[in-house]
């Protein structure tokens, strides 16, 4: 297997979920190589892409009619708060307590923001009583503030997996609020697989997928 893989990808995919499945695809396939372009779901799923990606890789739910979807893996949401914060002595959140507290939030067009909205306003409780301190660009960012002792955030537990075993944050799960996600692979409608995209995805593949997806479909010749 030869050539370019040019691949769209969110934010925490790209920095938390990317990383080890290309290290094992090159590793598989040395003479392969890799562009990553990274911005939030919202552009990744813009058509601007159309012809200038081999496949899309997004964290949230994708409405766009000519993109072929593959399951990677469930993500989850939760509250994240400094070590020894309040929050510590609390197996799970009412939203009172979140609500009471300084929000650190992502950028607008951040399908976390999406979701963690969405699903709040589901179990009745309304974001706007949220009361957002900060805006930042950015995971990493983010979960620094909190450590710092800003605020409060929601963000994908994949992406603070370092900073719950070191002990500088903590994190939790707001009572009956399912905040819950998939991390999705899309690649257009009607166009052949490059063998690549199709590699990238099957690696470590989890198990549970849904529907075949664009790997059913025939693949580019290698």
């Amino acid at each position: 297997m030869t050539g370019a893989l040019r691949i769209a990808a969110s934010l925490t995919v790209a920095t938390y979920l990317l990383p080890r499945r290309l290290a094992e695809l090159t590793r598989a396939h040395p003479e392969v190589r890799i562009f990553v372009q990274v911005e939030n779901t919202r552009h990744v799923s813009a058509a601007r892409y159309d012809g200038h990606v081999d496949i899309r890789l997004i964290e949230g739910e994708v409405d766009v009619d000519d993109l072929l979807l593959e399951v990677l893996r469930e993500d989850e949401l939760v509250v994240i708060a400094p070590a020894g914060h309040r929050f510590a002595d609390d197996h799970e959140l009412e939203f009172a307590q979140l609500a009471a507290e300084p929000l650190v939030t992502r950028e607008r067009g951040c399908d976390t923001r999406k979701v963690a909205g969405g699903v709040l306003s589901d179990a009745g409780s309304a974001p706007a009583e949220l009361r957002t301190i900060a805006e930042l660009l950015g995971i990493e960012p983010i979960n620094a503030t909190v450590e710092a002792g800003l605020g409060v955030a929601i963000v994908s537990a994949l992406s603070i997996r370092h900073e719950l075993a070191h002990g500088t944050l903590i994190a939790r799960p707001v009572r009956g609020v399912a905040m819950g996600r998939q991390h999705t692979a899309a690649c257009a409608r009607g166009q052949p697989v490059l063998p690549a995209a199709g590699e990238l995805v099957r690696l470590p593949r989890q198990t549970g997928l849904t529907e075949p997806g664009f790997l059913a479909v025939d693949r580019r010749p290698e």
